[in-house]
């Protein structure tokens, strides 16, 4: 993220490039960014309280930490579903072997793929939470920098 690291005074003078999205992921009304300069652009945003930048910022961080969470467990249901996989087709009746790390269990397919099954279905809740929480969160920053755009732009207007 741009704002790891850096100072508010650095994060004010940070110059925002018109033609991309800004650093904090909000593109500005591009029909009153056209008519308005860098230089205002960048007073506008000066102009936001430290308070506002620290929380947008905070939910930025909170948003990449969900979007990790969601990847790890992503991969979680792939693994899981890719062994699920692996026993199709085969017997219920015939044991196998299974390990975790040096640990060494016989069982049956049967115990295997119930076992798999229930830990599929706790992980594809906890990918929904994970889900949900991100869209609620995107949701709300993209409320957020609407407001914050609408109250710079009211304060310059005036």
């Amino acid at each position: 993220m741009i704002y790891q690291g850096h100072s508010h005074s650095t994060l004010r003078q940070y110059h925002f490039r018109i033609e991309n999205q800004n650093s904090l992921g909000f593109k500005p009304n591009s029909r009153i960014v056209q008519k308005m300069s860098d230089e205002e652009i960048s007073n506008m945003i000066s102009n936001i309280p430290d308070e506002v930048i620290d929380y947008l910022v905070q939910q930025r961080r909170r948003e990449r930490d969900l979007k990790i969470e969601k990847e790890v467990i992503r991969k979680r249901l792939k693994r899981v579903q890719d062994m699920m996989q692996l026993l199709e087709g085969r017997d219920d009746g015939i044991t196998c072997t299974i390990s975790a790390g040096n640990v060494y269990q016989m069982s049956t397919v049967q115990q295997v793929r119930d076992n798999l099954a229930a830990n599929l279905s706790s992980t594809m809740v906890d990918f929904v939470k994970a889900h949900r929480k991100l869209l609620r969160l995107q949701s709300d920053i993209r409320q957020d920098m609407e407001t914050v755009w609408h109250n710079v732009n009211s304060i310059e207007t005036a």
